[in-house]
């Protein structure tokens, strides 16, 4: 196996090879079933069965197994996310291999694609459930902001689909402005004003969304006793600006008070939305094998 000229194992260091390599080795029946241990540098190291499973979907989603990586900025790109991974930084390794043009999105997700990374943040927080509750939590905040926004951005995005330079400048500056709540509504209102309406989107439960639908459902739900007037059945909600305010300021005043623990938090956020929109974000180039 190469990466570019030198061999993945040499580019990639001890640990991360042994663990792309297992993944791509054997089933995830295996990866679930028994410890792996590797010899490194004549000395054994027990591989992570979790972050061997993540890695796995990961080259399932991404088509990862491959013998030789000719893009360079792709195969750092694809590095990186395997030292996010052992982190427990998810968020960060989907940004990374959804921008990087490892996988060509073309318009955006296949339904099949962003289906299996929803089910993939349902198994990373369950994995964190157990052994980092905060960072959990923390992850279902971001998967719930991240559908509310979502939804407003995908509407967005729909009405600016005639003119796609204009809709990637939006949609991108949409998204950077996500730690202001202010600037996201200022942003988003002039393309979904409908006379004196409130601003809204709706967002609806689907296979790529169920995940970051049901944690936005348990969440805001909390924060006004009105809100179930707009559940549109069981699987739809219709969502407001004030919505998405209620949201930042119950999360900055209870959950992120720190101006770090806001930068962290909104920092996610953006790369979680940018993972949903890589089209806009997606590096120029091919990877041919």
């Amino acid at each position: 196996e190469r990466g570019g000229q030198k061999s993945v194992s040499y580019q990639l260091g001890g640990v991360q090879y042994a663990l792309y390599k297992v993944v791509i080795s054997f089933p995830a029946q295996v990866l679930r079933a028994f410890e792996i241990e590797s010899v490194i540098n004549d000395a054994k190291v027990v591989l992570n069965g979790r972050f061997l499973t993540i890695i796995n979907h990961l080259s399932n989603i991404f088509n990862l197994s491959r013998g030789r990586w000719n893009d360079k900025g792709q195969f750092a790109a694809f590095g990186r996310a395997i030292r996010h991974v052992q982190q427990d930084n998810l968020i960060f390794a989907i940004y990374e291999l959804a921008t990087s043009g490892i996988l060509s999105i073309g318009m955006g997700w296949p339904l099949e694609k962003s289906a299996a990374l929803e089910d993939l943040r349902k198994e990373h927080v369950e994995w964190l459930e157990m052994s980092k509750p905060n960072l959990a939590q923390q992850y279902k905040d971001v998967a719930a902001m991240s559908a509310m926004l979502y939804a407003f951005l995908a509407e967005v995005n729909r009405k600016l689909s005639s003119n796609r330079s204009k809709q990637r400048i939006e949609i991108r500056k949409i998204i950077d402005r996500a730690e202001e709540p202010e600037q996201v509504a200022y942003s988003i209102a002039p393309y979904l004003a409908d006379g004196d309406k409130p601003v809204s989107a709706f967002l609806k439960r689907r296979a790529d969304t169920y995940f970051s639908y049901d944690q936005l459902s348990e969440f805001i739900t909390k924060l006004s006793s009105t809100f179930t007037d707009r559940w549109e059945g069981e699987d739809s909600v219709r969502l407001t600006l004030d919505d998405l305010n209620n949201a930042y300021a119950y999360l900055y005043s209870d959950r992120y008070t720190t101006d770090k623990e806001k930068r962290e938090f909104a920092y996610k956020l953006k790369l979680s939305l940018a993972s949903r929109f890589p089209q806009h974000y997606e590096q120029k180039g091919s990877d041919k094998e």
